[in-house]
């Protein structure tokens, strides 16, 4: 019996050694660890959420740059407003001594100032109506007046009647036109010798003289 002892003992001794060191190579090289890999990949992907993060901002500050740069194009292209009014007032100057104006079915003259040269010795007006009323509904006439007058003279104009062409007595009227209707025209040549500065014209059909109005300018 003491024989099978002694034979047995060192050998499950050695077993036993053995599998102790097995197992303390494993923890030590963390391998059969539970969870360990997957702990490791939530390490990762944890790490690199803030770097995405910046991304993003940085992606939106360089959208809102290129938004702002259309934006400052789009309203450099926006029109002039004065040099819109520059060109209407270039335009607005009888460079021959003829001057065409429009009137229309409505209380509005086709421009609101007129420049004559004062080197012009006669100033021709032509005054045509483009609309379709006839002159005893909308009719119109230019008449030429000392500044600030022209209300004056158009209201006592009234009383003068369509075929008195609603022009007042008085002598203040410098120049005038007979009135007209749709379709139609009149002209009328007057002298600038001894007007300088500005001077009003008006409509003096009832009603009309306190929209229709404008300046006439003449410059040397």
């Amino acid at each position: 019996m003491n024989n099978i002892l002694q034979a047995r003992t060192p050998a499950g001794y050695i077993r036993g050694m053995a599998a102790v060191s097995v197992l303390s190579a494993l923890v030590a090289c963390g391998g059969n660890e539970p969870g360990s890999e997957s702990r490791s990949s939530e390490r990762s992907a944890d790490e690199s959420q803030p770097t995405r993060t910046v991304s993003q901002a940085e992606s939106g500050e360089a959208s809102e740059g290129r938004t702002g740069s259309a934006s400052s194009a789009d309203q450099g292209t926006q029109p002039s407003e004065s040099a819109d009014r520059v060109d209407e007032g270039d335009a607005n100057v009888a460079s021959d001594c003829t001057f065409d104006v429009e009137v229309g079915d409505n209380l509005q003259y086709s421009v609101s100032q007129i420049t004559a040269p004062a080197d012009c010795s006669d100033f021709t007006l032509n005054l045509v109506h483009t609309g379709k009323l006839p002159a005893n509904a909308m009719g119109h006439n230019w008449v030429l007046v000392p500044e600030g007058a022209g209300l004056e003279i158009a209201r006592a104009g009234s009383s003068k009647g369509l075929e008195g062409d609603y022009l007042a007595d008085d002598e203040r009227i410098i120049a005038a036109t007979e009135v007209i209707g749709g379709g139609e025209s009149a002209s009328i040549t007057f002298s600038l010798d001894g007007l300088d500065g500005d001077y009003t014209y008006v409509c003096t059909y009832p009603g009309h003289g306190a929209a229709m109005r404008g300046t006439f300018s003449v410059r040397s």
